[in-house]
Protein backbone atom coordinates (compact mmCIF):
# COMPACT_ATOMS: atom_id res chain seq x y z
CA UNK A 1 0.00 0.00 0.00
CA UNK A 2 0.90 3.67 0.16
CA UNK A 3 3.67 4.45 2.57
CA UNK A 4 2.30 5.78 6.00
CA UNK A 5 4.06 6.97 9.27
CA UNK A 6 2.44 5.07 12.08
CA UNK A 7 3.27 5.65 15.57
CA UNK A 8 3.38 2.65 17.24
CA UNK A 9 3.13 2.34 20.94
CA UNK A 10 6.92 0.72 22.83
CA UNK A 11 4.16 -1.99 24.45
CA UNK A 12 2.43 -2.58 21.16
CA UNK A 13 6.23 -3.57 19.99
CA UNK A 14 7.40 -5.77 22.70
CA UNK A 15 3.99 -7.50 22.52
CA UNK A 16 4.08 -8.00 18.81
CA UNK A 17 7.78 -9.39 18.71
CA UNK A 18 6.97 -11.53 21.93
CA UNK A 19 3.78 -13.15 20.17
CA UNK A 20 5.17 -13.40 16.81
CA UNK A 21 8.29 -15.53 18.05
CA UNK A 22 6.15 -17.45 19.94
CA UNK A 23 3.97 -18.06 17.13
CA UNK A 24 6.22 -18.83 14.33
CA UNK A 25 8.63 -20.97 16.52
CA UNK A 26 11.52 -18.64 16.85
CA UNK A 27 14.31 -20.47 18.65
CA UNK A 28 18.28 -20.07 18.88
CA UNK A 29 18.97 -21.96 15.39
CA UNK A 30 17.00 -19.56 13.33
CA UNK A 31 18.99 -17.92 10.62
CA UNK A 32 16.98 -15.36 9.11
CA UNK A 33 17.31 -13.34 6.17
CA UNK A 34 17.01 -10.09 6.49
CA UNK A 35 15.52 -8.65 3.24
CA UNK A 36 12.87 -6.48 3.47
CA UNK A 37 13.27 -2.30 3.41
CA UNK A 38 13.64 -0.64 6.75
CA UNK A 39 10.81 1.28 5.61
CA UNK A 40 8.75 -1.75 5.68
CA UNK A 41 6.97 -2.92 8.87
CA UNK A 42 8.73 -6.66 8.09
CA UNK A 43 12.06 -5.83 9.21
CA UNK A 44 11.29 -5.74 12.84
CA UNK A 45 10.02 -9.68 12.32
CA UNK A 46 12.95 -10.46 10.17
CA UNK A 47 15.67 -8.43 12.61
CA UNK A 48 14.05 -7.92 16.53
CA UNK A 49 11.98 -11.24 16.35
CA UNK A 50 15.06 -13.60 15.82
CA UNK A 51 17.31 -11.51 17.83
CA UNK A 52 14.71 -11.42 21.06
CA UNK A 53 15.01 -15.66 20.56
CA UNK A 54 18.10 -15.52 20.63
CA UNK A 55 18.31 -16.65 16.71
CA UNK A 56 20.98 -15.21 13.76
CA UNK A 57 20.30 -11.80 11.34
CA UNK A 58 21.39 -12.73 7.85
CA UNK A 59 21.99 -9.43 6.02
CA UNK A 60 22.97 -9.16 2.68
CA UNK A 61 24.41 -6.51 -0.01
CA UNK A 62 22.07 -4.81 -2.47
CA UNK A 63 23.09 -6.79 -4.92
CA UNK A 64 22.62 -10.28 -3.18
CA UNK A 65 19.15 -9.31 -2.42
CA UNK A 66 18.55 -8.21 -6.49
CA UNK A 67 21.03 -10.28 -8.16
CA UNK A 68 21.85 -13.52 -6.62
CA UNK A 69 18.98 -14.21 -3.66
CA UNK A 70 19.62 -17.82 -3.74
CA UNK A 71 22.85 -18.04 -3.54
CA UNK A 72 22.79 -15.42 -0.84
CA UNK A 73 20.39 -17.77 1.27
CA UNK A 74 22.84 -20.93 0.66
CA UNK A 75 26.21 -18.95 1.49
CA UNK A 76 24.78 -17.85 4.52
CA UNK A 77 22.93 -21.35 5.40
CA UNK A 78 19.78 -19.14 5.69
CA UNK A 79 17.34 -21.29 7.06
CA UNK A 80 13.81 -18.79 7.98
CA UNK A 81 12.89 -15.70 5.54
CA UNK A 82 9.92 -13.57 4.86
CA UNK A 83 9.18 -12.57 1.49
CA UNK A 84 6.26 -10.94 -0.28
CA UNK A 85 4.71 -13.84 -2.70
CA UNK A 86 6.01 -12.11 -5.82
CA UNK A 87 9.52 -12.92 -4.49
CA UNK A 88 8.52 -16.01 -3.54
CA UNK A 89 7.53 -16.54 -6.52
CA UNK A 90 10.47 -16.21 -7.95
CA UNK A 91 12.63 -18.74 -6.29
CA UNK A 92 12.59 -21.98 -6.62
CA UNK A 93 12.22 -24.26 -3.47
CA UNK A 94 15.26 -26.80 -5.24
CA UNK A 95 17.78 -23.74 -5.32
CA UNK A 96 17.58 -23.01 -1.40
CA UNK A 97 18.22 -26.40 0.63
CA UNK A 98 18.78 -24.79 3.81
CA UNK A 99 15.40 -23.24 4.06
CA UNK A 100 13.20 -24.68 6.59
CA UNK A 101 10.26 -21.83 7.08
CA UNK A 102 9.00 -19.38 4.45
CA UNK A 103 6.69 -16.55 6.16
CA UNK A 104 5.07 -15.18 3.51
CA UNK A 105 2.38 -12.05 3.34
CA UNK A 106 2.59 -8.44 2.49
CA UNK A 107 0.76 -8.91 -0.75
CA UNK A 108 -2.19 -11.62 -1.92
CA UNK A 109 -0.87 -15.30 -1.26
CA UNK A 110 -2.42 -16.56 -4.59
CA UNK A 111 -2.53 -20.35 -5.34
CA UNK A 112 0.68 -20.92 -6.54
CA UNK A 113 2.76 -19.74 -4.11
CA UNK A 114 1.53 -22.45 -1.20
CA UNK A 115 1.73 -25.62 -3.54
CA UNK A 116 5.04 -24.49 -4.77
CA UNK A 117 6.29 -23.86 -1.61
CA UNK A 118 4.65 -25.87 1.38
CA UNK A 119 5.59 -29.33 0.40
CA UNK A 120 9.12 -28.72 0.95
CA UNK A 121 9.03 -26.95 3.84
CA UNK A 122 6.64 -25.14 6.57
CA UNK A 123 5.29 -22.30 4.69
CA UNK A 124 3.45 -19.67 7.11
CA UNK A 125 1.28 -17.16 5.43
CA UNK A 126 0.80 -14.09 7.67
CA UNK A 127 -1.90 -10.59 7.35
CA UNK A 128 -1.32 -7.59 9.34
CA UNK A 129 -2.12 -3.60 8.12
CA UNK A 130 0.82 -1.88 9.71
CA UNK A 131 -1.72 -0.20 12.17
CA UNK A 132 -1.57 -3.64 14.14
CA UNK A 133 2.05 -3.67 14.52
CA UNK A 134 3.07 -6.22 11.81
CA UNK A 135 1.47 -9.41 11.84
CA UNK A 136 -2.13 -10.01 13.44
CA UNK A 137 -3.11 -13.27 11.72
CA UNK A 138 -1.38 -16.57 11.06
CA UNK A 139 -2.09 -19.87 8.51
CA UNK A 140 0.59 -22.14 8.64
CA UNK A 141 0.04 -24.10 4.85
CA UNK A 142 0.77 -27.74 6.30
CA UNK A 143 -2.78 -27.94 4.96
CA UNK A 144 -2.61 -27.48 1.35
CA UNK A 145 -6.47 -27.51 1.48
CA UNK A 146 -6.82 -23.78 3.14
CA UNK A 147 -8.13 -21.23 0.33
CA UNK A 148 -5.71 -19.06 -0.24
CA UNK A 149 -7.86 -16.21 0.18
CA UNK A 150 -7.96 -17.41 3.93
CA UNK A 151 -6.35 -15.42 6.23
CA UNK A 152 -5.77 -17.26 9.23
CA UNK A 153 -6.59 -16.64 12.79
CA UNK A 154 -5.62 -14.32 14.86
CA UNK A 155 -2.82 -14.50 17.60
CA UNK A 156 -2.16 -11.15 18.73
CA UNK A 157 -5.55 -9.46 18.94
CA UNK A 158 -9.49 -10.73 18.91
CA UNK A 159 -11.38 -9.98 15.52
CA UNK A 160 -14.31 -9.50 14.16
CA UNK A 161 -16.31 -9.48 10.73
CA UNK A 162 -19.20 -7.03 10.57
CA UNK A 163 -21.70 -5.76 7.93
CA UNK A 164 -19.65 -2.89 6.55
CA UNK A 165 -22.75 -0.83 5.97
CA UNK A 166 -23.71 -1.52 10.21
CA UNK A 167 -20.55 -2.19 12.60
CA UNK A 168 -22.91 -3.57 15.24
CA UNK A 169 -23.60 -6.67 13.00
CA UNK A 170 -21.77 -9.31 12.92
CA UNK A 171 -21.42 -11.77 9.75
CA UNK A 172 -22.20 -15.47 9.70
CA UNK A 173 -18.85 -17.75 9.83
CA UNK A 174 -17.38 -17.36 6.53
CA UNK A 175 -19.21 -14.51 4.86
CA UNK A 176 -17.29 -11.11 3.12
CA UNK A 177 -17.37 -8.44 5.89
CA UNK A 178 -15.09 -6.07 7.05
CA UNK A 179 -12.46 -6.85 9.75
CA UNK A 180 -12.73 -5.37 12.97
CA UNK A 181 -8.99 -5.88 15.03
CA UNK A 182 -8.81 -4.86 18.71
CA UNK A 183 -5.91 -5.28 21.03
CA UNK A 184 -2.51 -4.41 22.44
CA UNK A 185 -1.02 -4.34 19.16
CA UNK A 186 -3.11 -1.59 17.65
CA UNK A 187 -0.91 1.57 16.65
CA UNK A 188 -1.56 4.65 18.45
CA UNK A 189 -2.33 6.78 15.05
CA UNK A 190 -0.59 8.14 12.17
CA UNK A 191 1.50 11.06 11.85
CA UNK A 192 -0.35 13.00 8.76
Amino acid sequence: GKPKGVVVHHRALCTSIEEHGKAFGFHPDVRMMHFASYAFDATFTESITPLAFQGSVCIGSESDRIEDLAGFFNRFKVNWTVLTPAIARMLNPEDVPTLQTLICGGDAIGDLTPRKWSSKLRFIQVYGPTETTIVVSISDRQNKEVRPAMIGHMFTSAAWIVNPRNHDILMPVGAAGELLIEGPVLARGYLN
